[in-house]
């Protein structure tokens, strides 16, 4: 719970004690400024000038640790009256590690397209409904159509010719026994 004016802390909750690392003493003694990342106040200043009913529910920052570090976080404010003293009284989640694993699977889904894409041969996947789940440049080129034409759609229904032929039974296959197959067909 801060002060609106001065910004200064006036209480504080174990959590958020455990979150930034501070002692209640020093975290009582701090102001909303202290705790946003440098380059963020001035947003900081112009979002506080708006009353609380006109802000965001929710909003995106990045704070500060005790020790220097950033934490990315969600904050949600609500005024309130604490001890007569009008106040703001928010709550802040780390999303510190959310946003870190995120970033992560974005950039690991980019090198395995990456991947995907260097492979000299045709390569699509399929989800258990046949359905297109990725396609290669070299699938596109060789079925002379652009992969979001594809992305989604049933592979029978792209590629009718495949019906009844070992394409249609070696993916029957493979999706009853859960497993690699390979084939040929031209």
């Amino acid at each position: 719970v801060y002060d609106g004016n001065p910004l200064r802390m006036l209480a504080v909750n174990a959590a958020a004690l455990a979150q930034y690392g501070y002692t209640k003493q020093e975290f009582v003694g701090l102001t909303l400024l202290d705790l946003h990342y440098e380059g963020d106040v001035a947003q900081l200043n112009e979002h506080l000038k708006l009353p609380i009913s006109k802000q965001p529910a929710t909003r995106l920052w990045r704070h500060k640790h005790r020790n220097g570090d950033l934490i990315e976080v969600e904050m949600v404010t609500e005024e309130v009256e604490l001890d007569g003293i009008h106040a703001s009284m928010a709550l802040v989640r780390d999303l510190t590690e959310q946003r870190r694993s995120e970033q992560e699977k974005l950039d690991l889904a980019q090198r395995l397209a990456i991947t995907l894409e260097s492979i000299a041969d045709a390569f699509f996947t399929l989800d258990l409904d046949r359905r297109f789940t990725y396609v290669n440049s070299r699938t596109e080129a060789l079925l002379s159509t652009h992969r979001d034409d594809l992305l989604g759609c049933s592979v029978l229904e792209k590629l009718p010719e495949s019906v009844q032929t070992v394409f249609q039974s070696e993916c029957d296959r493979a999706l009853a026994e859960f497993k690699t197959v390979n084939f040929e067909l031209y």
